[in-house]
């Protein structure tokens, strides 16, 4: 197709020139235009509809799907639990229609409250009954009998008008109702024949039958619209108008078919159908064959899946290993001496490095989403300082492009601490603030938290990112959620992107049990809108960010650093990448190397360890050096793992071999010399300033053990009871190591054993004492 006839395509297939094929009014066609998106509901139990898997549909949801092919209307379902919900939500403007409405059975006071549409369904109530029961063509017929109906509907409301002397047997279903007659618990039942005969001739054919039609109780469907929508009236009403019989005979056919299948039931086909039962069988063993297959057929997916995420993994970390290498060497040149042409060629390739490793990062959350191989860590977090942090970010991005960002927190006075996975949410609101930037030339960008409390007393997180930028057409809000999507190919080489962003968005709003949606129009801006469920924290939060780098490098010399890393390149610029941070390094090609450098000339300040060497690995040189500290009774050296995994699992190991810190490659100076600053050990510090650094980190500590010890993690509770053991040794605070150790080597133990409150309080009194001690030398 050319690209002349690509855009009059999709001019032609527009919503607006959708609706110019029906003979609409100005008013009507403005509101069209401003309304592309109509939310609606319909009555709960209602035979004709039904919800499955969270999706609307039944005979009125086929009728929205011909009105919105008529008009390019988007129809989106939202649940109420009973019509007075409905016709409340209506009046608010939270509903614009609600579907199904009958006026002969809903009563006078509903019919005042909405704007009816054109009937679009026309049926018959009958009264079906056993078969021995008498002809019955009048309500009047059944006073004084038990008569078996669907629970909180129209039949229901108008049996009680006409002949209150009835006795309703509820149900929620049509089969529970026709049950009800069959067993005699009622004597007849009422309802509309297109739902009951079929069910009857299913399973009661020889038991049951119409007794009679009740000619004043037709069943006449229409639409109920919020009077505030009156364009929309008119706007159904000529798009109902414009169906044929042939459409409505083929809705209607369809529905009958998929909501009640012929399904005989195993003693009627015995007794009946036995060449068909034989039939059947075949067609049974055929299908088991074919589930077999299917089966063979998922386990080879699921293995190519595997094998995918696994190629993944793995170019991830060959790709992160000599980006290492780039970015290192981009942000040293970016420190030295640099006329302006050659800061502007830096400065170019410095976003380009992070554009590959956002992209890179990108699309492996996408394959892991795919995968279902992320795990939600849900921990106390305090949502305004994660949005504040956030903005904080893209503030000076939209700073830079002339954009005002503004952050509106709404509700969060008394309690801003809730359990919810800080990582994630955070990854959401990066998204759609970076893309909210990114796409808006003039004006702002406004994100919006919200705490909400609902029904039941759940608490729900409500984060809403709008902007003034360029804005999406409704047909290509489709598809805007797919993986690799974006709204159009101009939009991808105006501003490039992968289109991964907003896919991760709605899988991570998803797997916390939330829902993203989008509203906007073509040059009008985007509002996008998360709902995300919120459980009470139990413990206080904890703030596991890292300091920032000092702007300056103090004066005060740095203390000396093992560097255990067996790629050369990455040896030399992360030399480089030190001395610029005022660090003296040593260097070890492998593990063996490492180990032996640490018996001979250990200890370090610090050491920086790569987890993906050869013959040895990281996490068992971590291990091995733990071991030694404890032998000869030493202070733990701090140990940083500097890796390209970027997975929850090399964290964990990490952790669990004794680690202290983990920083992914590429190292960013800025966070290599904050981890530094946070964990080595300064030399030449004065041992009050040592003491102050030990009491400040061995509060943090005693804080995340409590919070671990709370929530039973104990491998983390040990990691921070190892880290208070080994920092109270090196500055000689005799008690708080001794309290700590006891509580490590408990934890170590197989099953562990929890610290007692009374110890953590001991410990508590411990670590607050120490700062009126002196410093013991060693």
């Amino acid at each position: 197709m050319t690209p002349i006839k690509a855009t009059l395509c999709a001019l032609l297939l527009s919503p607006f020139n959708l609706a110019l094929a029906l003979p609409l009014t100005e008013q009507e066609q403005a509101w069209l235009a401003e309304h592309p998106v109509v939310h609606y509901s319909m009555q709960p139990n209602w035979p004709l509809d039904y919800v499955k898997a969270g999706q609307h549909q039944g005979l009125s949801r086929a009728y929205l799907d011909r009105i919105s092919a008529a008009t390019g209307l988007r129809f989106v379902y939202r649940p109420t639990d009973q019509l007075d919900q409905a016709l409340r939500q209506l009046r608010s403007g939270q509903l614009d229609m609600t579907v199904a409405l009958s006026a002969r059975l809903v009563g006078d006071r509903v019919l005042q409250q909405v704007l009816l549409s054109d009937p679009y369904f026309a049926g018959s109530t009958v009264i079906v009954a056993r078969a021995d029961a008498p002809l019955m063509f009048s309500p009047q017929k059944l006073r004084g009998q038990v008569v078996a109906i669907r629970r909180s509907g129209g039949y229901a409301n108008y049996l009680r008008q006409v002949c209150p002397d009835i006795t309703l047997l509820e149900f929620d279903h049509a089969e529970q109702a026709l049950a009800a007659v069959a067993t005699g618990k009622a004597f007849a039942t009422v309802g509309l024949d297109l739902i009951l005969q079929p069910v009857m001739r299913r399973d009661y054919r020889h038991e049951l039958r119409v007794a009679g039609v009740l000619a004043d109780m037709p069943v006449v469907l229409s639409m109920g619209i919020a009077p505030a929508d009156a364009p929309l009236q008119g706007i159904v009403d000529k798009a109902l108008a414009s169906l044929s019989v042939n459409d409505r005979a083929a809705i209607e056919g369809d529905w009958v078919d998929s909501s009640v299948p012929d399904r005989p039931t195993l003693l009627a086909i015995m007794k009946d159908r036995w060449v068909e039962a034989s039939v059947l069988g075949l067609v049974l063993l055929l299908l088991m064959l074919m589930a077999r297959r299917a089966r063979l057929a998922q386990r080879s997916a699921q293995a190519s899946e595997n094998a995918k995420s696994a190629f993944l993994a793995m170019m991830s970390h060959e790709i992160r290993t000599p980006m290492n290498a780039v970015q290192a060497s981009i942000e040293l040149l970016l420190r030295s001496p640099l006329d302006t042409q050659q800061a502007s060629l830096v400065n170019l390739a410095n976003d380009s490095s992070l554009a590959l490793l956002e992209m890179l990062d990108d699309v492996l959350d996408i394959a892991r989403l795919d995968a279902q191989r992320v795990a939600l860590s849900e921990e106390p977090t305090d949502l305004a300082r994660l949005a504040e942090s956030v903005a904080d970010i893209y503030r000076l991005r939209a700073q830079g492009k002339g954009l005002e960002l503004n952050l509106i927190l709404e509700g969060f006075d008394g309690t801003p601490i809730w359990a919810v996975d800080a990582v994630r949410l955070r990854q959401v609101l990066s998204n759609l603030l970076s893309n909210a930037v990114k796409f808006t030339e003039q004006g702002w960008v406004q994100l919006r938290l919200q705490l909400q409390h609902r029904e039941g007393g759940q608490a729900w997180l409500s984060a809403t990112v709008r902007d003034t930028g360029i804005g999406i057409a409704p047909e290509q809000q489709q598809r805007l959620f797919q993986a690799f999507t974006q709204a159009s190919t101009s939009t991808t080489r105006h501003y490039g992107g992968s289109g991964l962003g907003l896919s991760i968005c709605k899988q991570l709003a998803t797997l916390m049990g939330g829902q993203i949606e989008v509203r906007s129009q073509a040059g009008q801006g985007s509002l996008f809108h998360v709902l995300i469920p919120l459980k009470p924290a139990s413990a206080p939060v904890v703030d596991v960010e890292l300091p920032p780098a000092p702007a300056n490098p103090p004066a005060a010399p740095r203390c000396r650093v093992l560097v255990v890393e067996d790629h050369p390149v990455n040896r030399q610029v992360l030399g480089l990448q030190l001395a610029n941070l005022g660090y003296e390094c040593d260097m070890a090609a492998d593990g063996r190397q490492a180990l032996a450098m640490f018996e001979e000339r250990g200890p370090w300040g610090v050491i920086l360890l790569d987890c993906y060497l050869p013959e040895v690995d990281g996490y068992q040189i971590a291990r091995r050096i733990r071991q030694i500290e404890q032998r000869n009774g030493t202070p733990g050296v701090p140990i940083i793992a500097i890796s390209a995994a970027t997975d929850d699992q090399h964290r964990q190991r990490a952790l669990e071999a004794g680690m202290d810190a983990i920083l992914t490659k590429p190292l960013r100076i800025e966070a290599l010399g904050a981890a530094l600053a946070e964990h080595s050990i300064v030399a030449s510090d004065p041992r009050a300033q040592l003491l102050g650094l030990f009491i400040e980190s061995g509060e943090r500590d005693l804080l995340a053990l409590r919070q671990a010890v709370a929530e039973q993690a104990w491998g983390s509770a040990k990691h921070h009871a190892h880290r208070l053991h080994g920092a109270a040794l090196m500055v000689g605070v005799r008690e708080v190591a001794a309290l700590a150790g006891d509580m490590e080597q408990n934890l170590t133990a197989e099953p562990p054993l929890a610290p007692s409150q009374a110890q953590l309080e001991a410990l508590e009194q411990a670590l607050r004492a120490s700062g009126t001690q002196p410093v013991e030398a060693h």
